[in-house]
C-alpha cells in the first residue's frame, strides 16, 4: 500500500483527485506544515475547502502527521528514532478528517466551533511556525557553522560554482554527522552517548539537520548572504523540507516543486548511503584542492 505525503501545492491545484482515483488502495499524509500554509491569510476557509475537497468521501484514507518541531522534540525526549507509526499522529488525523467533512458541507460556515478551533490555530502558528525572522534566523545559523568550520579554499570553491553536486552531498552527510550531535545536546539536553546513538540510527533530527546542511551549502554556493534573503522565501524553503522530512519516513511525496523533490531524492539517496562512501567522496574532493586529510 502506498502512503504519500502530500503538500501544499499539489492540495491547492486540485490534482490530487487524479491520485485518489488511479490508487486505489493509497493512503494520503496531510502535514501540519500544509496546513499551516493553507493558514496563512484571511482567506483561510475558501483555501481550505479547495484544497480538501477531493478526499470528501474518502476521508478514511487520509492521515495527518503533527508540526516537525513537535516530532523532532518527541524524538529527542524518547531518545530513540521515530517509526512512520509515530510521525502519524491520531488525534491529528482525527481532527483533519472532520474537518475535511465539515468543510464539504454546509456545516463548515456556521459550524462557530470548527471556527473558533481553526481561528486558535492561527493565533498560535503565526506566533510559531509562522515566524520568518526565526526561519530566516536559523539557516543562518546552518551557514555560519560552516563558515566556521569548512577550510577557506572549499568555501570559495562551493561559491565559484566549480563543485561537482555528488561532492556538496557527500560534503553535507559529513557535516551533518558532525552537526546533529552538538545540536542535540544543545537544543535538548541530551548526553553525549544519547545524541550520538540517536544520529547514528539515521533519526527524524539527523534527517532534519542533514536537509538544514544541505540547504546552507546551496546558499553559500548561490552567494551566501543570508542578510539579502527574504524571510518569507526562507521561511517557505523550511516549509518544503517539512514535507521532504515526513516523506522520507513512507517513500513517496506529491509534490510540483523541484526544489521540493531534487531535496527529497537527495535526502534518501544520503540515506542510502555508508558515511564511509561520504568521507572518501569528500576526502578525495579535499586532496584535489591541495587540502591534507587530517
Amino acid at each position: 500500500m502506498a502512503i504519500y505525503v502530500v503538500d501544499v501545492n499539489v492540495l491547492e491545484s486540485g490534482l490530487i483527485g487524479s491520485t485518489i482515483d488511479t490508487d486505489p488502495h493509497a493512503k494520503f499524509v496531510i502535514a501540519d506544515a500544509a496546513i499551516v500554509e493553507m493558514c496563512k491569510n484571511q482567506h483561510w476557509l475558501t483555501t481550505m475547502k479547495l484544497a480538501l475537497r477531493a478526499f470528501d468521501g474518502h476521508q478514511s484514507r487520509v492521515l495527518a502527521a503533527p508540526s516537525v518541531g513537535e516530532l523532532l522534540s518527541t524524538e529527542a525526549r524518547l531518545a530513540l528514532p521515530l517509526t512512520p507509526d509515530q510521525v502519524i499522529s491520531q488525534p491529528y488525523t482525527d481532527f483533519v478528517r472532520k474537518l475535511i467533512t465539515d468543510l464539504a458541507s454546509s456545516r463548515a460556515d456556521n459550524d462557530i466551533d470548527l471556527q473558533k478551533h481553526i481561528e486558535n490555530a492561527r493565533a498560535r502558528l503565526n506566533t510559531a511556525d509562522l515566524d520568518a525572522e526565526l526561519a530566516k534566523s536559523r539557516t543562518s545559523r546552518y551557514v555560519e557553522i560552516l563558515k566556521n568550520r569548512l577550510p577557506e579554499k572549499i568555501l570559495k570553491t562551493i561559491r565559484s560554482r566549480r563543485v561537482e553536486m555528488t561532492d556538496l552531498l557527500a560534503l553535507a552527510h559529513m557535516m551533518t554527522h558532525f552537526i546533529a550531535p552538538k545540536s542535540l545536546q544543545t537544543d535538548y539536553r541530551l548526553s553525549s552517548d544519547d545524541a550520538t546513538e540517536l544520529s547514528d540510527s539515521a533519526s527524524s533530527n539527523f534527517r532534519f539537520d542533514y536537509l538544514m546542511v544541505r540547504h546552507a551549502l546551496l546558499a553559500l554556493r548561490d552567494g551566501g548572504d543570508i542578510s539579502t534573503m527574504k524571510p518569507t522565501t526562507e521561511l517557505n524553503h523550511q516549509f518544503d523540507q517539512h514535507y521532504v522530512l515526513i516523506a522520507s519516513h513512507f517513500g513517496r511525496i506529491l509534490s510540483n516543486d523541484r526544489r521540493v523533490n531534487e531535496a527529497y531524492g537527495d535526502l534518501r539517496s544520503m540515506l542510502a548511503t555508508d558515511l564511509q562512501a561520504s568521507a572518501d567522496l569528500m576526502q578525495a574532493w579535499f586532496v584535489s584542492e591541495g587540502i591534507a586529510p587530517e
